[in-house]
């Protein structure tokens, strides 16, 4: 079982950097809709942003929650994606492949600057926040969906468990918690390379990114 799993890990990440090809760049942007007056988001006019982002650039409305409420919307030509992750608070903007960051930039900045002047008009924001900083206020419920609510039953199940230290309370920090990432594709040889640089990196942009600072929970 064991040597099984290492041939799968192997075959499905290892082995595409072996083949020849372009390399590209992949981004996944996650930011939280604040409401304005500092109260709690309108989910309404959050869903209704994406719905008009989605008219506005052509995207094509791909899922919908259990009430037909569209929560993910892709460009056929780009394979950009706006969604919510986990929640309606969290407005997630994930770009499709892409040569150069320049190229990632023009696109995500027409996308966010659209859509906050549709936000604004209703006394809302998309902001680059880390953590909603009214996440106290906000409801809190998960994206109505088949996915999302198995992932919200999942994280509400740490209540059962017991063990030294416990779990942290917060069962329902997807969202309101928001977070990036960016794929690259690499060598065989500069694999290793790669993965130690990012690694490095990491306590750095924790520094440098530290936007999410709590004042409701100094611990």
């Amino acid at each position: 079982m064991k040597n099984n799993a290492k041939e799968l890990i192997r075959r499905r990440f290892i082995e595409p950097t072996t083949s020849p090809r372009t390399n590209y760049i992949g981004i996944e942007i996650e930011m939280p809709v604040i409401s304005l007056k500092g109260e709690k988001t309108d989910q309404s006019v959050s869903a209704a942003a994406l719905k008009e982002a989605a008219r506005r650039f052509g995207f094509t409305e791909t899922k919908h929650d259990v009430f037909g409420v569209c929560h993910e919307a892709v460009c056929e030509e780009t394979g950009d994606v706006f969604s919510f992750d986990c929640s309606y608070n969290n407005f997630e903007i994930s770009l499709g492949k892409v040569r150069t960051l320049h190229e990632a930039q023009a696109r995500f900045t027409d996308y966010v600057s659209y859509i906050n002047t549709f936000l604004r008009a209703r006394g809302h924001l998309l902001t680059g926040m880390g953590i909603n900083p009214f996440y106290r206020k906000n409801d809190t419920s998960f994206v109505p969906s088949p996915r999302y609510q198995m992932l919200e039953g999942y994280l509400r199940k740490s209540r059962e468990w017991e063990r030294d230290g416990g779990f942290h309370p917060y069962t329902t920090y997807p969202t309101f918690s928001s977070a990036s990432q960016v794929q690259l594709d690499v060598t065989e040889e500069r694999l290793c390379e790669v993965i130690e640089a990012f690694s490095l990196v990491e306590p750095i942009k924790a520094l440098l990114f530290a936007n999410s600072y709590l004042p409701d929970e100094p611990d």
